[in-house]
């Protein structure tokens, strides 16, 4: 499905856990620094570099294929879908690393980063200061997970940091995306499924009769021009408002 409309993502990442509370403005506000890319790595797999040269292909000209399936009765869901560049549109020999955030130690560390476009620039152009996000809740916490202003599509992407923080920021990413094509247009399915206990022989079972009801989204989209345009991060302990 395409659309014909500008298409956006806002992050929203609670922390209940230990986690980086202080990031760059690039990273909170990317949409101030358009021809700049952000990556992040996974330990000794996946260099950000890599990362980033996806996630600008992806936004760029990417598709969300298959179903995804929230299970009430244990409060998660299961992904079977595909969420893919149609094909890498950057080459790594023409971009420079600007900055960096260290986010893990774990097996020789991990890094949020940012790259630019342009080959052999000046790398000492960003000498970035650590900012605490705002407590004040951003006005498009308030509208979301999806809303049209202007034009434009916006979906908000939410995901509680539990424990690896570039997982966490990951994650945000992709339910951005995936809540983006939920209200674009999806094939929803529902079914709802009784389960009786068990009945041990001369035994009163006290387990009540329980409802699983489980809510699948079939996906069958191809984006283009998917910007991230602000992360914010909420702090439980604080009151934002």
């Amino acid at each position: 499905q395409y659309s014909s409309k500008g298409m956006f993502v806002l992050l929203l990442l609670p922390f209940c856990l230990v986690g980086q509370s202080k990031y760059p403005d690039w990273f909170l506000y990317p949409q101030k620094y358009q021809t700049y890319i952000c990556g992040y790595s996974t330990a000794d797999l996946v260099p950000s570099i890599k990362d980033a040269i996806w996630r600008y292909s992806l936004y760029k000209d990417g598709f969300l294929v298959g179903r995804a399936s929230y299970f009430n009765d244990e409060d998660r869901w299961e992904k079977k879908y595909y969420l893919e560049a149609n094909k890498e549109l950057l080459a790594p020999d023409i971009l420079t690393k600007l900055d960096r955030i260290p986010t893990s130690i774990y097996r020789g560390g991990e890094e949020i980063a940012l790259y630019t476009l342009k080959k052999n620039h000046d790398s000492n152009i960003f000498k970035s200061e650590l900012i605490l996000p705002s407590r004040k809740k951003p006005e498009w916490l308030a509208r979301g997970p999806f809303f049209e202003s202007d034009g434009y599509y916006y979906s908000i992407g939410d995901y509680v940091l539990r424990g690896n923080e570039n997982d966490a920021w990951r994650e945000t990413e992709e339910r951005g995306i995936r809540n983006l094509a939920s209200a674009i247009g999806v094939t929803i399915e529902h079914t709802l499924n009784t389960v009786e206990p068990k009945k041990v022989s001369g035994v009163k079972s006290d387990i009540a009769t329980e409802n699983i009801e489980i809510l699948t989204y079939i996906y069958d989209h191809h984006f283009t021009g998917i910007e991230i345009i602000e992360r914010w991060l909420f702090f439980p302990e604080s009151d934002p408002d």
